[in-house]
């Protein structure tokens, strides 16, 4: 039996009213495009005659808004809402970036929620339309172009439709890739999108491109993925076995990639020197990144097989220590792609580095070190929070991370942070009474929440050295413990060259991630070495972060 899946969308994802006007015969000129350079392709500026680089940030503005699908709220992008676009607050950012020399610029467009860019089923909003449009003319101003991208299509929820077909917020990918409508749906929507550009004079030379998805993905948990008896027929036309696994891996991969080509396709008609790319995660395999992520990404036919002129990757260092040669592997990439690979999204965690100044560091390791797998550009998430803080952004400690960024400091991605972007600190070493193979005691000072591990009971001691001796102004311990309960830990210094001195016991009920902080008031010693002894604990005894905090940091 065939399986004519997503049939019962049809009516609803033929977005009415979305191509009415008639397309116009002399397409937008764009100053990014590709080239190939040394056998490589690059992005081109033409307004330079040059290789162009891009770095700068996802610029978001959230809100609590109002779902179209059932009326509940959900915090959500509100960038260019009607009534919520911000002026005044995206002129200052931008002009901001542009005094760093940023010049790129990602930017989210709202399809779920009242105020976004269309109501379900309606024409795209003019006022929406508009407000984008001012915002790449300020991003113009300052001399930044513009990458827009969204996460699903502002499509109604149909009556009488199979809910577990359904997805209210983020609709179902499969239904958008691989069904003959859900592709008429995606292709209707970025021609009229690209046609109200046009209608409101949009300037075409600041826009980067078109990003087809934030984060393309399936879910594994829904059908035709959950479906083990007869068959689909799909939009390129061919028909897959959902018994077979393997025809089932193929359907998606050969959807995937008709779907990119056919709505680049139809990007192209309206704007022929249009970028077409499409944001991705990294899978799972080989190496188990994104625990607890169970969305399902298919990159390497994407990056190989489809015509999209760019790819956008998404990396977040995790605790389990891979680095950007496991991440590459996932995505399946290395130096010789034929397509542009641009770090759209990279970021430190605040559950992952412990201080703004641990995570720029980070940052500027993470974004050297993709050099070698040849990425060509990094957009940092995020500029500043407005609404959450899940990550350390640009603006936080005194703009310490755009600054280290920034291609004013460090015109070259691979160069070494500048002197005097931030502070000097001295070089930590740690040893330990006894450690765990798997957690030895640097991991309780490389500024992530990744912890030395006794692999013993109490007593135990770790010691961690600064070369040179520094000044402090507080010690910061992050608890790593389970279970939770009373426990005792010691605190020692040394200074000039003398003994170690006890100067604090932390006595008291902790557990896992709590912070234990010894202020050093005004003492000016420096200190040359600290060393906790633990001397009562239910656990075994662990850090997950020794932070010392220099006297100069106040």
């Amino acid at each position: 039996m065939e399986t004519r899946f997503g049939r019962a969308l049809v009516l609803a994802l033929l977005l009415g009213g979305l191509v009415a006007e008639a397309p116009s015969q002399d397409g937008p000129k764009h100053r990014i495009s590709i080239c190939e350079v040394d056998g490589q392709a690059k992005f081109f500026d033409a307004s330079t005659g040059a290789e162009f680089v891009p770095r700068g940030f996802n610029y978001t503005r959230l809100k609590r808004l109002r779902k179209h699908s059932d009326r509940t709220f959900m915090s959500y992008h509100s960038t260019f809402n009607r009534g919520a676009y911000d002026r005044a607050s995206a002129q200052k950012a931008l002009a901001a970036m542009a005094r760093e020399k940023y010049n790129t610029v990602r930017v989210f467009l709202n399809h779920a929620t009242e105020g976004g860019i269309a109501d379900p089923g309606q024409p795209l909003s003019r006022k929406y339309i508009d407000n984008f449009v001012d915002f790449v003319r300020l991003a113009k101003d300052n001399d930044i172009v513009v990458l827009p991208t969204i996460d699903g299509l502002p499509i109604p929820e149909p009556t009488g439709v199979n809910r577990s077909l359904w997805c209210p917020d983020f609709q179902c990918t499969a239904a958008h890739v691989l069904t003959e409508e859900g592709v008429k749906a995606n292709t209707e929507f970025f021609t009229a999108f690209v046609r109200k550009l046009k209608k409101a004079n949009a300037p075409f030379d600041a826009i980067l491109g078109y990003e087809l998805r934030n984060e393309l993905t399936f879910e594994p948990d829904l059908p035709p993925l959950t479906l083990t008896r007869g068959s689909v027929k799909t939009a390129n036309g061919k028909t897959y076995l959902l018994s077979d696994p393997r025809q089932k891996q193929l359907m998606l991969e050969e959807g995937l990639v008709f779907w990119l080509n056919q709505t680049r396709e139809a990007i192209r008609a309206e704007d022929p020197e249009a970028l077409v790319g499409v944001g991705l995660v990294p899978p799972q395999e080989p190496h188990p990144i994104r625990a607890g992520d169970h969305r399902l990404s298919i990159t390497r036919p994407v990056i190989e097989k489809s015509e999209l002129d760019f790819i956008d990757v998404h990396i977040y260092p995790e605790t389990n220590r891979f680095g950007m040669k496991a991440f590459a592997e996932n995505f399946g990439f290395s130096h010789t792609t034929d397509k542009p690979i641009l770090l759209g999204e990279f970021g430190a965690l605040v559950t992952m580095y412990t201080s703004v100044e641990v995570a720029t560091r980070a940052m500027v390791e993470w974004q050297q070190a993709s050099v070698e797998f040849g990425i060509d550009g990094w957009l940092l998430w995020a500029w500043d929070a407005d609404l959450t803080k899940e990550t350390w952004n640009a603006v936080d400690g005194g703009g310490m991370m755009g600054r280290a960024l920034a291609p004013a400091s460090r015109a070259i991605a691979r160069d070494p942070l500048a002197a005097g972007v931030m502070p000097d600190r001295p070089t930590l070493t740690a040893r330990a009474s006894a450690t765990q193979k798997s957690t030895p005691p640097e991991l309780a000072i490389d500024g992530t929440l990744a912890h030395w591990g006794a692999g013993a009971f109490a007593p135990q001691w770790i010691e961690v050295r600064l070369n040179p001796p520094g000044r402090l102004s507080a010690i910061q311990l992050v608890v790593s413990q389970s279970p939770a309960g009373h426990t005792v830990h010691e605190l020692w210094l040394q200074r000039g060259g003398g003994p170690f001195v006890k100067v604090h016991n932390f006595d008291g009920e902790t557990k896992d991630l709590d912070r234990l902080t010894y202020s050093l008031g005004a003492e000016s010693e420096a200190v040359e070495a600290i060393r906790i002894v633990t001397v009562k604990s239910p656990s075994w005894v662990g850090w997950r972060e020794i932070e010392l905090i220099p006297r100069s940091a106040e």
